[in-house]
């Protein structure tokens, strides 16, 4: 592609300079910045030339076209002004998204479909947009388009009654449009309404630009030196975007300042109701995030797979990573669909590692609990190898010293499972073996103290503290924060899985506060059991079970806790 680029335009594609003035000149449609190296000025010029039709045809703007992006967005933007462009066969200068901000009159689109066949379905998009019902049914009686689920989920999101009724009235839909990839799929399969369509309203929540900092990957690189631009603040490098599930518009939806947060409304409670009912045909409007962690969080392989996204929501992989835990046929299912035929570094490529590495964490460990060790292999990476290996069950005392054998790195997992299942065989066949830390230790009082507050220390944890005074540790593992020797990033592990009313070190009892919204979270955070992930749908599942008059209100901050005394009302 480089060799079709003028050497000016390339130059300045190579530019990583960046000035936030002149990236808002491009989104107000007064000027193109000279330096185009960074992502967050190209979007902002493809958001300025999509919303300023005079600014579009500047002969500066139309320099830009020997660049795909600035191609597809000018010949967008002629689109809705009523010109139709020339366009060349291979696709790189067709848009996807040719409807927002404005649309084009119903003759245009007319025209388009019948000079450029193949872009019919974004007709057929538009139509379902400005209401232009006579041109759809066209297209249809045609045979030109197939009912298409994005089509209907438009129509329905933007009032367009009769393209929707249109729609829904066939016998089959098919998914044809894809708003993740934005592509139009060559062989569509049969389809309900599932919210995976980026609809107009969608568009009009915007994001605030902010300034980019750190590396950034070169569009052209020639590998000198300047490639490292901004080297020393690469650990905090930000885009200055954030990137979103769908991207129609090619420009993130990017803006001087952002849009309010929604609110949760009638849509997203209509979607939420089906947290404890089965899904639908076809989904309701609104997102359906809540459902994806949902099921996620239960291991539901059914209702995950249809719902999931190509690329994980927040809070996905951490509810994932639950989700195998509790939940052996899940577990199966990652490893068939996700790492199966591939090297398993490959496992979710397009996730954050630290995200790809909970799940396969999570994958071995339920397969170890299920004392299946045949994907433990010498070929799986060390970041993949799971910590906690007991719980929500156990493994046979033949399955934990066979993978103390594979994984010299894993025996630690395994004695503190045998801590965990009072096991004296497997635990004195390790213990000199394995450096005591004060998560072993941590886990062997807790045990005590679960027992009897008063007992004196178990044999688990008289021997832990003999094995510490022999190697010189017997302070620092006494030591919560282990006086340095273990690293900061292993705190996790010093909860356990029995539950703690306080909370300090060992899971808390099911949550009581209720909220106007379910809420599910799924982070980084303490207690971090899940190989330093948790997650935790408690919120929404007793924003599910309750009568709805006792769903707080906005009168009450947003949330309640259940306690029988001053709530639920009397």
């Amino acid at each position: 592609m480089a060799d079709k680029i003028p050497a000016a335009l390339r130059e300045r594609l190579r530019d990583m300079s960046f000035s936030a003035s002149d990236a808002h000149d491009a989104l107000r449609g007064v000027s193109v910045p000279v330096a185009l190296g960074r992502r967050a000025t190209r979007l902002c010029v493809i958001r300025g030339i999509r919303h300023h039709p005079a600014f579009a045809r500047s002969p500066e703007a139309q320099a830009l076209r020997a660049w795909p992006e600035f191609a597809r967005a000018l010949n967008a933007r002629a689109i809705m002004s009523d010109c139709i462009p020339d366009m060349t066969g291979d696709g790189d200068d067709v848009p996807y998204c040719i409807w927002h901000p404005t649309t084009a009159a119903e003759d245009t689109y007319r025209e388009l479909a019948r000079r450029y066949p193949r872009m019919v379905y974004q007709v057929a998009r538009a139509c379902a947009v400005a209401g232009y019902a006579a041109l759809y049914r066209e297209l249809r009686e045609a045979g030109s388009v197939l009912p298409d689920v994005a089509v209907a989920e438009e129509a329905r999101a933007c009032g367009s009654g009769e393209v929707y009724e249109a729609a829904m009235g066939e016998p089959a839909k098919y998914r044809v449009m894809d708003d993740y990839s934005r592509s139009i799929l060559s062989d569509p399969q049969p389809s309900g309404l599932n919210g995976d369509t980026a609809v107009r309203p969608m568009l009009e929540v915007k994001q605030a630009l902010t300034t980019p900092s750190g590396y950034e990957e070169r569009l052209f690189s020639d590998g000198s030196d300047d490639d490292d631009i901004d080297d020393m603040f690469d650990m905090f490098a930000h885009p200055g975007f954030e990137d979103a599930t769908f991207d129609i518009t090619e420009d993130l939806c990017i803006d001087e300042l952002a849009s309010p947060e929604p609110t949760f409304g009638p849509a997203d409670l209509a979607m939420a109701a089906y947290l404890a009912k089965p899904l639908p045909a076809d989904l309701p409007a609104g997102n359906k995030n809540v459902l994806i962690l949902a099921a996620a969080y239960a291991g539901n392989m059914d209702r995950y797979a249809r719902l999931r996204r190509p690329r994980m929501v927040d809070g996905e992989a951490a509810c994932v990573a639950r989700g195998i835990y509790h939940n052996p046929f899940f577990a199966t299912w990652w490893w068939a669909t996700a790492m199966e035929s591939r090297a398993e570094e490959l496992l979710l490529p397009r996730e954050p590692r630290r995200h790809a590495a909970w799940v396969a964490r999570a994958v071995h460990a339920r397969m170890i609990m299920s004392n299946d060790l045949s994907r433990l292999t010498p070929e799986v990476p060390r970041e993949h190898l799971p910590y906690l290996i007991w719980y929500p069950a156990v493994a046979t005392r033949s399955t934990y010293r066979e993978v103390a054998r594979r994984c010299p790195s894993m025996r630690a997992a395994v004695l503190r499972a045998a801590i965990y299942t009072r096991d004296r065989v497997l635990f004195d066949e390790l213990v000199d073996a394995v450096e005591p830390d004060p998560f072993l230790l941590g886990e062997a009082q807790a045990h005590d103290q679960a027992v009897d507050e008063d007992a004196s220390p178990s044999y688990f944890t008289r021997r832990l503290l003999e094995r510490a005074e022999q190697l010189g540790l017997a302070e620092a593992i006494r030591d919560p924060s282990g006086a340095g020797r273990w690293s900061s990033a292993e705190a996790w592990k010093r909860f356990n899985v029995r539950a703690d009313d306080d909370a300090r070190f060992g899971m808390a009892p099911t949550g009581s506060w209720l909220y106007e919204e379910p809420v599910v979270i799924g982070a980084m955070q303490d207690p971090g059991i899940y190989n330093e992930a948790w997650a935790d749908a408690s919120a929404a599942e007793l924003f599910a079970s309750v009568p709805e008059p006792w769903r707080p209100g906005e009168e009450h901050g947003g949330g309640v806790d259940i306690d029988y005394e001053k709530w639920p009302p009397r």
